[in-house]
């Protein structure tokens, strides 16, 4: 259902606050007691007619009208701008402990989009966007502080002199911000390997901070 509109003496208002009085869209909202989205639309409107203040004298109500409000015609609507959803979503993220929400970042994009698409429609297509994000755990810290392990069983490793599938189980290790790795595979695990695999990762790293983990796999 389509807003209603002002009538013209409150347009010329916006118009003469704007232009002649300076105002924010804020300020005009609360003296003309109507939303800041309401303000940034006849304005986008008055701006992509070429209108501002103060109006030509011979120009009429009814001109003024049509010049802000033009008649549709057959012509293909143009495409509605599409919000920046990786700036929604970083500031989203940025600013979860304050309570920001798709709310108040869709009423920021339709001050600057005023035909812009509206809030319902904006959720989907941000839903959307956030669906096909490669989401990945990121973790800070200095270089040799941590250690990742990934231990995995079933593997099947092939010997490349006898051509023999064996099932064997895998303990890596990574030093955290250093290219350095260090692999063994094992046919089974007891807590006694488990054990000694841990004292090599430990070893791993007091050589890393030796500067001698270089070139250990």
């Amino acid at each position: 259902m389509a807003k209603a509109r002002l009538s013209m003496r409150k347009i010329k208002e916006v118009l003469r606050l704007k232009y002649h009085g300076a105002l924010s869209r804020r300020q005009i909202a609360e003296i003309c007691q109507i939303s800041r989205t309401t303000v940034a639309d006849y304005l986008y409107r008055a701006e992509k007619a070429g209108i501002g203040w103060p109006l030509p004298q011979d120009l009429t109500d009814g001109e003024l009208e049509q010049r802000l409000f033009p008649a549709q015609t057959g012509a293909p609507l143009a495409a509605k701008p599409l919000p920046d959803f990786d700036y929604v979503y970083q500031e989203l993220k940025a600013h979860k402990k304050f309570n920001l929400t798709l709310d108040l970042l869709w009423r920021e994009y339709k001050e600057q989009y005023p035909d812009g698409y509206q809030y319902s429609q904006f959720c989907l297509l941000y839903r959307s966007w956030q669906k096909k994000l490669d989401y990945c755990m990121r973790q800070d810290h200095r270089g040799g502080e941590k250690l990742f392990v990934d231990y995995g069983e079933g593997l099947s490793l092939v010997d490349p002199k006898t051509g023999r599938a064996d099932i064997d189980s895998a303990f890596c290790r990574r030093v955290g911000r250093f290219e350095l790795h260090l692999c063994r595979s094992h046919p089974y695990s007891t807590a006694a390997r488990l054990d000694r695999l841990s004292r090599q990762s430990f070893f791993l790293l007091w050589l890393c901070s030796q500067g001698r983990g270089a070139g250990l796999s």
